[in-house]
């Protein structure tokens, strides 16, 4: 007898909207298991209604008995198991706190009591119930569960950005599951009809198939030909509403080794709904219930405890075609089907389900969560959160995949259990969320910096910049006519209305803008001898070919950023008030675009203090000459541009030689040199007085290259050098 009980209190639990979870199955396993061979059977009329699982029945006996008795522990734990099991949490808790001594209740009792503590309470209320049972049942696994999990602060904060509303369809029954058939809302209900059939268990009506009629707001019967003797719910259409999914009570149920649910198909044809057969092989012993289909009719999604451990898991069939059988049905990956119970999937997509799953660090009852199908698998679920979800069983959802508006059911915001269809709808907000990106179309890299200009009608302009992702994130007034106007370096890129971007249907969106130009970006920093950053520094970067010069100024940072032509060598100087550099080159025909944009360098500037010594590298004669050649015009250009920016600054040109050579020749040339550096300097009105000319021939070597020392060619140009010595700053 309590086996039978057992088998038939899944399906009694399931009763089609299943406002069951597993802790109820487990908890009432061993209530039977512990009550049936108690000797005391001080309400025998409840206790038979519990035995048979009419639930409803048993409430109203044990309410009869206990009523001027609270010290019956083992009746009241049946009463308050009766009451949750029918969804009715807030009597469930009241019976429990009926009990003076909790800690007597057995395990499975004090399990279920935190839940409703959860649930009514809190979860801080429910944390310390936890610790109390742990003393008692130290090391219990459930019990070391859940003080983990309650011990942590839920983020679960209100998504303000929905409206949510009873249905205006919702009656004082249940009503639950709807489903979208054209643009007609199904869903099932246990309110009256002309029929007068009851379920025992609960003694509510037979859940039925209805439909809401908009025009003439009403509510009436769908598919009365499959409405019977049995519950029917949980539907999902397919072929544009030709074929019909469904749940419903096997025939055969008062077959003990039969399983209570099965899903049925059954086609439309001339308005008229075919004998329902079977949608796919299923076990008799096990139950099937809650299928969903994607839009193509490829994937069945359902909820089944055909792996025999008194739970439901999510399984999947497939097939190629909507005309082919199904596959044998596959259990999802195990951080989707967990040791609680995942029922009601719901396809949004072809891509996004949302199945409802008890967790003991949701938010109460069971919760709805969200995953995607990519890439050959599922992505983890994530809790769909409030106001999707609330204290209470929230599970039946019909929407599309953004969210925007559609239908749900809940236990919430009653104190009887009983099932509401709610509707939702996203308030449109007054600001649209942008993002715009920007990548060089030749290496797909992402561009930093790029300008953009926020043009409203009547307010300010906003200028934007992208960051080090090539992202820039605007916010835009919905009720403000605005233009945006994207430039980099001078060009304009593209110029747009937001009214173009942004819909009803989104509130963010995402552009990306391609940079065309085939120039390279070089970025760098300028920085001291040390590596320190010397900020607000010009530089100059003058085409060696062409002789063209463009000019940029390094920021508060000393970063700077300026566009180069490829395959181009350019010349770089620099100007700062007590600084020197001596001109360096780039070449852009060392870069490949293809790789990308930017070319980083970093240019060195150095205080100009007495006794700094500067290397010329860029002054160059003729063999055995001291005609200065056309190539050193840049760099003596350079120190021109330094001793007229530092008016107070005086310095020494010194020449040198390799030892190569007579010693007093190679004297009398590098002085002729160095003079010769003078001469020029003056003719562009340096003053004499501030510079000396310098000549040491072989004297200073800077490696040990000396007389008949055999040495590269390489060594012997180490030594032949011009040096800018800082004599005085006054």
């Amino acid at each position: 007898m309590i086996l039978h009980n057992i088998n038939k209190l899944n399906s009694t639990i399931i009763h089609l909207k299943i406002k069951w979870n597993i802790v109820c199955i487990i908890l009432i396993f061993v209530f039977l298991n512990t009550f049936s061979f108690s000797k005391i059977n001080a309400c025998p009329r409840a206790d038979e209604a519990f035995d048979r699982l009419l639930f409803s029945i048993a409430i109203q006996e044990y309410e009869k008995c206990l009523k001027n008795n609270n010290t019956d522990l083992i009746s009241l734990q049946k009463l308050a198991t009766s009451y949750k099991i029918l969804g009715n949490y807030k009597m469930s808790f009241l019976t429990y706190n009926r009990i003076e001594n909790k800690e007597v209740m057995s395990i499975a009792s004090k399990i279920e009591y935190a839940y409703l503590l959860k649930t009514l309470k809190s979860r801080i209320k429910a944390l310390e119930w936890v610790e109390i049972c742990l003393k008692q049942h130290s090391g219990h696994p459930q019990l070391l569960t859940m003080k983990d999990v309650f011990s942590k602060e839920p983020d679960f904060e209100e998504n303000s950005k929905y409206q949510v509303d009873v249905a205006p369809f919702n009656s004082s029954f249940s009503d639950y599951c709807p489903a979208i058939y054209e643009g007609k809302i199904i869903f099932s209900s246990t309110r009256l009809s002309t029929k007068t059939n009851f379920d025992g268990y609960t003694s509510e009506n037979f859940s039925r198939l209805y439909y809401y009629d908009t025009n003439r707001q009403k509510v009436l019967p769908f598919a009365h030909e499959l409405n019977g003797q049995y519950n029917i719910g949980s539907v999902a259409f397919l072929n544009r509403g030709k074929e019909m999914y469904f749940t419903k009570n096997r025939n055969n149920v008062n077959n003990k080794n039969v399983a209570s649910f099965v899903i049925l198909v059954s086609k439309n044809n001339n308005g008229k709904w075919e004998e329902a057969v079977p949608a796919f092989i299923q076990e008799e012993n096990y139950n099937y219930v809650h299928p969903s289909l994607n839009q193509e009719g490829t994937k069945l999604i359902f909820a089944s405890d055909k792996e025999g451990n008194n739970r439901f898991d999510l399984y999947l069939c497939e097939r190629i075609s909507s005309n082919e059988p199904w596959s044998t049905p596959k259990r999802l990956p195990d951080y989707i089907n967990s040791v609680e119970d995942e029922v009601f999937p719901a396809f949004l997509s072809d891509s996004v389900l949302v199945f409802s799953h008890e967790s003991p660090d949701g938010l109460g009852g069971l919760d709805m969560f969200t995953t995607r199908y990519g890439k050959n698998d599922w992505t983890f679920p994530v809790n769909l959160g409030k106001p999707f979800n609330s204290n209470f069983d929230d599970y039946g959802i019909m929407c599309d995949d953004n969210f925007l508006q559609g239908y749900f059911s809940s236990t919430r915001d009653n104190d009887t259990g009983d099932d509401n269809i709610y509707s939702f709808v996203k308030i449109p907000k007054q600001y649209f969320d942008l993002t715009i990106e920007i990548k060089d179309s030749i290496s797909g890299q992402p561009i930093k910096d790029v300008g953009i200009v926020l043009v409203q009608e009547n307010l300010q302009n906003i200028v934007y910049k992208t960051d080090s992702l090539g992202k820039a994130f605007i916010t835009v007034d919905k009720n403000n006519e605005s233009g945006i106007i994207i430039a980099y370096r001078g060009k304009l890129l593209k110029t747009l209305k937001s009214s173009e971007i942004y819909s009803d249907k989104n509130d963010e969106a995402k552009i990306s803008v391609q940079y065309t130009s085939g120039d390279f970006l070089i970025s760098g920093t300028t920085k001291n001898e040390t590596g320190n950053i010397v900020p607000d520094v010009e530089l100059a970067f003058t085409e060696k070919q062409t002789n063209k010069s463009k000019k940029v100024t390094s920021d508060k940072t000393g970063e700077f950023e300026i566009s180069a032509k490829p395959n181009t060598s350019y010349e770089i100087t620099t100007l700062k008030e007590g600084y020197f550099t001596p001109v360096t080159e780039i070449n852009t025909s060392n870069f490949s675009r293809k790789e990308g944009l930017n070319i980083n360098t970093s240019v060195k500037v150095e205080k100009a203090e007495p006794n700094k010594i500067f290397q010329l590298k860029n002054i160059y004669y003729d063999f055995d000459k001291w005609d200065i050649r056309k190539e050193s015009m840049s760099e003596l250009n350079n120190l021109i541009s330094f001793l007229n920016n530092n008016p107070d600054v005086k310095i020494s040109i010194d020449s040198h030689t390799d030892s190569r050579g007579n010693d007093n020749y190679n004297t009398w040339l590098s002085q002729k040199r160095s003079e010769s550096v003078i001469s020029f300097l003056a003719n562009k009105n340096i003053d004499l007085s501030r510079i000396k000319a310098r000549g040491f021939g072989e004297k200073i070597l800077v490696n040990d290259c000396t007389n008949n020392t055999e040495c590269t060619e390489e060594k012997h140009q180490e030594n032949r050098r011009t040096e800018l010595i800082i004599l005085s700053v006054e």
